[in-house]
């Protein structure tokens, strides 16, 4: 009675902190998913095996991944932010400066964590399903790790892009659509390397509930030590490169300025006018600079250049995948081994890591 409480105590607070859009699955959707899964068998091939593992999940995650309320959503607040923030690009003052970082934050933390905690969910009941198939020797745990990949690239990646169409265009952030479409990658990049981290959180974590305060213990600390807030002590200066919002930052500043940039100041520069001054010697770029972000530096090709911040995010977002994909092979390989050494034998007794990793064969949700 106690553990059926508790089992309808979890399920209901997954259904709290899923989104809206995210609360229910057709009946039509699971059924189409369900035959998806049939048609695969262990003589399937492992191409065969990912194309039918993808439409499986396809079928069971599209319609509440990309429906009418999450566009309205994300249309909804990207005009709020473009008009918040209207047109602080097109000013060349020190506040319209720091008004302008200060969207290019609220975007980075807006694409962070909020669909983290729906991922972690989806996870720890997917983990079930793809365990119990790859154990019975149904399908492979590889082709089902696969095929989730894809399905959610497909289904998240592309709203950031939405949102920065809306949002800098009103803001005037960005110069050109490159400008917006780079922003847009980078943030991409930055909302992925969190589905990664939740979706290892959703498949390593048994409880959803330990697995959301792991969530958010990471969000929080990687948000913390990106370099915005303030300067980090040299205990902590290391954890900003494992904190993808500290790249994504940082290649947002580097495509939204350049060293020849200016702004208004007071006295000017000798190369421009009597209240221009460069914006490499503006305080808020220095503190930037102080604070590991190098950007708008004279001399410098590398403060415009956002390659090397692209390939680190999409290293952290494969070494998540990766631990996910090794976790599942060991839950696999655990599971697979009987419980006990023989008929008439005594049982040897499993280890508590064991034991935790055969526990989370089954969903707790």
């Amino acid at each position: 009675m106690g553990q059926q409480a508790r089992r309808l105590s979890l399920t209901r607070q997954s259904s709290i902190m899923r989104p809206i859009y995210e609360s229910t699955v057709s009946s039509a959707n699971l059924c189409q998913s369900q035959r998806f899964r049939e048609s695969i068998s262990s003589k399937s091939p492992f191409l065969a095996q990912v194309k039918q593992l993808f439409l499986a999940d396809w079928a069971e995650i599209s319609g509440d991944a990309i429906n009418l309320f999450r566009i309205i959503e994300v249309m909804g607040t990207a005009a709020i932010a473009g008009a918040v923030f209207y047109s602080v690009g097109a000013k060349t003052t020190s506040r319209s400066l720091r008004e302008s970082i200060s969207l290019a934050f609220f975007s980075m933390t807006l694409w962070t964590f909020n669909r983290m905690y729906p991922t972690i969910i989806s996870y720890n009941t997917w983990r079930q399903g793809a365990i119990r198939d790859a154990v019975s020797g149904k399908s492979s745990i590889t082709a089902a790790f696969l095929a989730r990949i894809f399905v959610m690239i497909l289904s998240e990646g592309w709203w950031p892009f939405i949102y920065c169409f809306v949002c800098f265009p009103l803001a005037q952030v960005a110069g050109t659509v490159g400008d917006v479409f780079l922003m847009g990658l980078l943030l991409c990049l930055n909302l992925m390397c969190y589905v990664s981290i939740g979706s290892l959180l959703g498949t390593c974590v048994g409880s959803v509930s330990w697995g959301m305060i792991a969530a958010d213990l990471f969000s929080q600390a990687s948000i913390l030590c990106a370099g915005f807030y303030t300067t980090l002590p040299p205990f902590l200066a290391a954890f900003r490169y494992v904190s993808p919002v500290f790249y994504a930052f940082a290649g947002m500043m580097k495509a939204s300025y350049r060293w020849s940039d200016t702004y208004d100041c007071r006295g000017g520069d000798s190369e421009l006018s009597a209240n221009q001054c460069f914006l490499e010697f503006n305080g808020v770029i220095e503190d930037l600079k102080y604070r590991g972000i190098n950007v708008a530096t004279f001399g410098d090709p590398k403060s415009t250049v956002v390659w090397p911040e692209v390939t680190a995010l999409v290293i952290l977002y494969w070494g998540g995948q990766i631990l996910v994909l090794g976790f599942l092979c060991i839950i696999v390989r655990v599971t697979s081994k009987p419980e006990t050494t023989g008929e008439g034998q005594r049982q040897k007794p499993e280890s508590r890591i064991v034991q935790y990793i055969r526990s989370l064969s089954v969903s707790e949700t």
